[in-house]
């Protein structure tokens, strides 16, 4: 399973919940109401009522905590996820840099790398980015 797909089912899980709470949202609801306007009740049928509302209530909350875990579990798969791709971009990218300083041509780096022209021309590009950022904080350094 990648990581994209688990996030889709951890939402699709999510939504279910969030759909549950609003069921007992309603139920809690309509409870509230009828004791408004029902009138007292013997001892037992409060005691029975009391632990009903109590059941929809933790139910309820523990969907509420479940959201709250799994929104989790969906960062922490995100930052997963992009921590991959910078190691595929940075992987690339120092191919490129290699490749580049022994004189290949921007077409030969993207077919020995596998990537596309365009992609290898953004990665030289950011490559040159960094030599002029290196290259400026040394002549601030040392001027």
């Amino acid at each position: 399973m990648t990581v994209k797909k688990a996030i889709e089912l951890i939402e699709q899980n999510n939504k279910h919940h969030q759909e549950d709470i609003k069921l007992y949202d309603e139920v809690l609801k309509k409870y509230e109401e009828s004791n408004k306007t029902r009138p007292p009740m013997h001892e037992l049928a409060k005691q029975q009522q009391e632990i009903f509302l109590g059941l929809v209530t933790m139910i309820k909350k523990t969907k509420e905590t479940q959201i709250q875990f799994n929104n989790g579990i969906v960062n922490l798969l995100t930052r997963k996820m992009e921590l991959v791709v910078q190691d595929k971009v940075s992987g690339r990218r120092n191919q490129v840099r290699k490749l580049l300083s022994e004189g290949y041509k921007q077409k030969e780096i993207a077919q020995k790398v596998g990537s596309s022209l365009s992609t290898v021309e953004k990665d030289i590009r950011e490559i040159r980015k960094e030599i002029m950022s290196k290259a400026q904080k040394d002549k601030i350094d040392t001027g």
